[in-house]
């Protein structure tokens, strides 16, 4: 190989080792998500009305529920 060839491969090499190193640094840095301790009643569609969110939540089950349906 010759000068020229041997410094671009080296170069050429050592990108690919920092755009891993940085890939890699990017996936450790992640936020764990469970980090936050939202409810689900702390919506914007709730407003932070738990009863009404439960009252929500059963209504929805009662349509879904296909027995009812046919009854």
């Amino acid at each position: 190989m010759r000068a020229g060839q041997h410094s671009a491969m080296r170069t050429l090499l050592l990108s690919i080792l920092l755009c891993a190193t940085a890939l890699g640094q990017a996936a450790c840095s992640e936020r764990d998500q469970a980090e936050t301790d939202l409810k689900p009643w702390d919506s914007p569609q709730a407003g932070g009305a738990k009863a009404a969110w439960q009252r929500d939540i059963k209504e929805r089950m009662r349509n879904q529920n296909d027995y009812d349906s046919t009854r």
